[in-house]
C-alpha cells in the first residue's frame, strides 16, 4: 500500500489517496484501488483527513454545479409580474430600489420598494423612505393614461423633427452632391500640394 498525491488544477488543492495495487486477470495488467485520505495542507505539507468520503463529496459538488448552472441560465429572466425592476432609483444615493414582500396579520401581501443602498449598508446610510406598490401603481396608471392621449402628437412631432434633420428626405442627395464636388477637386488639390512640396 502506498500514498499517491493528485493536484486538482481547477481548485488548486492537492489530495492524498491511499493506493492499493492488485492484478486484474481480465485485462492482464496491474490496477490500483484508491481511497481518499484527505487534502494536503499547503503550508505544512501534512495530510488533513477528509471529513466525508470522496463519493459523497463528488455528489455534493455535482449538486452545487447544477444549481450554479441553473442560476446562470436564469439571469436576466423576470419570472414574476414585476415591471418596476431596474426603473426606480433612489434620489438620495442613486442606488436602485429593490422589491420586498411581506404579509400583514390577515395574510395579505404587502409589496414595497426599498433603496438597495439602505438594505446593504443599514437604515442610517440613506434617508430615503419605502414606496408601497399600492401607492405607486395608481400614480403610474394616471401618468400613462395622460400620455396615451398625447401619443399621436408626440409621434407627429418626432416625424417632423426627423424630416427637419434630414431636410425632408433630401439629405442623402445633398451628401452625394458634396461628395462629387470633393471627388472632382481632389486631384487638383493633391497636385497643388505636391507642387508646393517640391
Amino acid at each position: 500500500m502506498s500514498i499517491v498525491y493528485h493536484h486538482d488544477k481547477r481548485s488548486g488543492i492537492t489530495y492524498a489517496y491511499e493506493s492499493k495495487s492488485y492484478w486484474d486477470r481480465e485485462k492482464g495488467q496491474s490496477r490500483a484501488k484508491r481511497r481518499l485520505i484527505g487534502r494536503v495542507d499547503d503550508e505544512t505539507g501534512e495530510i488533513v483527513p477528509a471529513i466525508v468520503d470522496e463519493e459523497l463529496w463528488d455528489k455534493a459538488n455535482e449538486v452545487l454545479r447544477r444549481r450554479s448552472e441553473d442560476v446562470k441560465s436564469r439571469q436576466g429572466i423576470c419570472n414574476h409580474a414585476n415591471l418596476l425592476t431596474g426603473k426606480l432609483y433612489c434620489t438620495c444615493c442613486g442606488q436602485p430600489y429593490s422589491r420586498r414582500e411581506s404579509k400583514d396579520r390577515k395574510g395579505n401581501k404587502n409589496s414595497k420598494w426599498i433603496c438597495s443602498g439602505k438594505i446593504k449598508n443599514g437604515a442610517d446610510s440613506c434617508p430615503s423612505f419605502p414606496i408601497y406598490e399600492e401607492e405607486i401603481k395608481p400614480v403610474l396608471f394616471s401618468v400613462f393614461g395622460d400620455t396615451q392621449s398625447s401619443a399621436e402628437a408626440m409621434s407627429e412631432e418626432y416625424i417632423r423633427l426627423y424630416n427637419e434633420q434630414t431636410d425632408g428626405g433630401t439629405l442623402p442627395q445633398k451628401i452625394a452632391a458634396q461628395q462629387k464636388i470633393i471627388d472632382a477637386g481632389l486631384p487638383e488639390y493633391c497636385a497643388s500640394r505636391l507642387a508646393v512640396g517640391r
